[in-house]
């Protein structure tokens, strides 16, 4: 009776802690799973965001850059007033991909580059509007070339400060990768701890049982071949 409690108890207790373990190992996975998801959705619905719309906005003001020097390259004013729309169209792309880029969320580090871009955009919108119209009008070249200089000159600036938000976005989405992978690694390791510690219980519990089995096997083969009161055969 005292070996069956005992072995009762031991079953119990190691019941319990395997119990007990599956449930961490629950708990862990799905911990260690919402880390690895967040970070994949910053890099796929932050990040990736981010670097297409400071890529639209460089290309925005490449086109631009480029629709001025054809306008410049014709004299056809129908052309030109043609190339006068294309050249808006492209200053509303800029906006629509600035306006996505703030829209995600900034940290401190982005909203000092937005910072930049509203000011250097602020800067150059007027240059670029007066280019543009210098163009339609028939301006003279002298006004033409000093006013697409100085358009250039800060649409320049702008594609250095949206390079420099592009690798900023870039290096980020690194960043998150390289924590997602280590959340996963992590998180495999930890899982494999606890299934290796509910083995070890299980082995141990499953060796008691089997040597307390014995042990009653024994004692009970011992008094039903041995007198009760004598202990003799």
């Amino acid at each position: 009776m005292e070996i069956f409690f005992n072995t009762k108890n031991i079953v119990s207790v190691g019941f319990g802690i395997n119990l007990f373990m599956l449930v961490l190992l629950g708990v862990t996975a799905q911990q260690q799973l919402s880390r690895v998801n967040d970070n994949l959705e910053q890099v796929v619905q932050r990040n990736n965001v981010k670097i297409e719309s400071a890529g639209n906005m460089r290309d925005s003001i490449r086109q631009r850059a480029i629709i001025l020097r054809n306008a410049r390259l014709t004299d056809d004013p129908f052309e030109r007033d043609e190339l006068s729309l294309l050249f808006s169209a492209q200053a509303r792309i800029y906006r629509i991909a600035r306006d996505n880029l703030v829209n995600t969320g900034l940290d401190a580090k982005e909203e000092q580059l937005n910072r930049q871009l509203s000011k250097k955009t602020q800067i150059a919108q007027p240059f670029n509007d007066e280019a543009m119209d210098l163009l339609v009008t028939g301006a003279s070249d002298g006004e033409i070339s000093k006013a697409v200089a100085v358009a250039a000159s800060i649409q320049n600036e702008i594609l250095k400060i949206l390079d420099n938000l592009a690798d900023l976005e870039k290096e980020y989405a690194e960043n998150a990768l390289i924590e997602g992978r280590e959340d996963y690694n992590k998180a495999r390791q930890i899982m494999i701890l606890i299934i290796v510690s509910i083995l070890m219980v299980s082995l141990v519990i499953a060796v008691y049982v089997a040597k307390a089995s014995a042990r009653s096997t024994k004692i009970i083969q011992h008094q039903a071949s041995h007198d009760a009161l004598t202990g003799l055969f």
